[in-house]
This record gives structure tokens, C-alpha cells and sequence, in this order.
């Protein structure tokens, strides 16, 4: 009986000092707005911008090469940074699909399968998991014409371009 006297004190404590009024509370705080940054180039000239490099710089994801991969690639993004500053245009040449891998006059190539997705467990190939798929850019019939600002090769090194020189 003495414990109890004691809770319901406590519960009447905690009832009393729980109340607001509705204007002590504030549902809607004040958000203040952030100055922006005037950009500007300074003396950088960001007319004309080329990447050269890999997978990373040619948008290769998910073990393969697709357009949404390739419009995510760091150039591409830089790119369109550049241009807040009076940058060029910036092209690049994409695949024909979201589907990834490649033809070679209606054959698929060994390697180059399409892309990997996630399952719920782990990652699976795309054609595991929607059904059957099939790329449709093709090297033979798919010759996009240049000139071109990324030049990202999925798999290439550095050796790779002193073989030219040699």
C-alpha cells in the first residue's frame, strides 16, 4: 500500500509536466535558406573535356556495359558540372539497351554477357531473374561515329596504350 501511494504520485507528476500548450510546440521548424555559391571557371577552360581510362571512366557496373551505367560514369558527371561553368558538350558513345553485353552480327560474344541484378539473396544474371533476355547493340551494325569526349575501354591498362608507342 506504501509503493503504491507512491506510483500514483509519480503517474500524476509525469501526466502534469507531459502537457504543452499547442504553441510551445513547433511542427513546422524554420528552415534557413542557404546562400548559393556563384560558380565560375577562374582561368580553367572547361570547353572541351576528355576522358581517357577503364571500366570506371567508360560506366561499366553490375559486370557489364548498359546505357544507365554509362550516363552514371564519373566523366559523364563531371561533365555536367562543368557545364554550371561554360563547359563544351560532352558525348559519348552508348549501348543500344539497359540489358548489357554484345553482339557481333547477331552472335552474342563470349565475356560479354548482360548485366547482374540482385535477388534478394545475392547477385544473379538478369535473364534469371525477368526471363529470357537478349542484347541489341551490335559491333558490326552499330558503328556510332564520333568524335567523342569519353574514351573509357572496360579492362584496360596502362601497358595497353605503350603498345601503341612500340
Amino acid at each position: 500500500m506504501k509503493n503504491l501511494k507512491y506510483i500514483y504520485i509519480s503517474l500524476g507528476i509525469l501526466a502534469f509536466t507531459a502537457c504543452n500548450d499547442p504553441e510551445d510546440v513547433d511542427l513546422e521548424p524554420e528552415v534557413m535558406a542557404e546562400a548559393l555559391v556563384e560558380l565560375n571557371a577562374g582561368s580553367a577552360d572547361f570547353s572541351t573535356y576528355v576522358s581517357l581510362g577503364n571500366s570506371l571512366t567508360a560506366g561499366f557496373t553490375d559486370n557489364a556495359l548498359f546505357i544507365t551505367g554509362q550516363e552514371n560514369s564519373i566523366p559523364n558527371l563531371l561533365s555536367t558540372k562543368f557545364a554550371l561553368v561554360g563547359g563544351g558538350a560532352f558525348s559519348q558513345p552508348l549501348m543500344n539497351d539497359n540489358i548489357g553485353g554484345l553482339l557481333a552480327g547477331g552472335t552474342q560474344l563470349e565475356g560479354f554477357n548482360p548485366r547482374l541484378v540482385f535477388n534478394g539473396s545475392g547477385p544473379a544474371a538478369l535473364g534469371d531473374v525477368i526471363g529470357e533476355v537478349a542484347p541489341t547493340t551490335d559491333i558490326i551494325l552499330n558503328n556510332p561515329t564520333g568524335p567523342f569526349n569519353n574514351m573509357g575501354v572496360p579492362g584496360a591498362k596502362s601497358f595497353h596504350l605503350l603498345a601503341l608507342l612500340w
